[in-house]
């Protein structure tokens, strides 16, 4: 049963500060670990069941790492995800995370059930950000020195 299985909750120290002035009690289930280092983050996060997160780079992560994940947001600067099902973007209720996250566990009986998003996989992603701030730098250097 997917409900009896642990939940690992990495918390930043504000949203620990949160829960502690709120004196919630959690679940046994959920385990608050420290914030992890990158690499340790991503280990858990690829093998894990699934991934609830609110992070922006969720997206990336899931798609490259190939990992089911839900991105709990309201919105996000990604639609490429969406459109290639890396990631499925949920909102806040929790009616329909639980939707969700029951289709993402029905639907890839872990398995990859999705398309690598193509944005994400250039091998030379580093150079062509070099050439992009490149090719912009004399038009915002003159822009910034313009309003000046």
């Amino acid at each position: 049963d997917i409900y009896s299985l642990p939940i690992i909750f990495s918390t930043h120290p504000r949203t620990r500060n949160v829960l502690e002035k709120l004196d919630l009690t959690l679940s046994p289930l959920i385990k608050t670990l420290k914030p992890l280092s990158f690499s340790d983050y991503n280990a858990l996060q690829k093998n894990a069941l699934a991934v609830l997160s609110d992070s922006g780079t969720i997206s990336e992560e899931a798609s490259i790492l190939n990992f089911r994940a839900l991105n709990i947001r309201e919105s996000h600067e990604r639609p490429e995800a969406m459109e290639e099902t890396s990631v499925i973007l949920t909102g806040l209720d929790s009616n329909k995370i639980l939707n969700a996250l029951n289709e993402l566990l029905l639907q890839s009986k872990g398995e990859r059930d999705f398309n690598l998003v193509k944005d994400y996989s250039y091998h030379n992603v580093s150079s062509k950000v070099v050439r992009i701030i490149l090719s912009y730098e004399h038009f915002i250097k003159r822009k910034i020195w313009n309003e000046y």
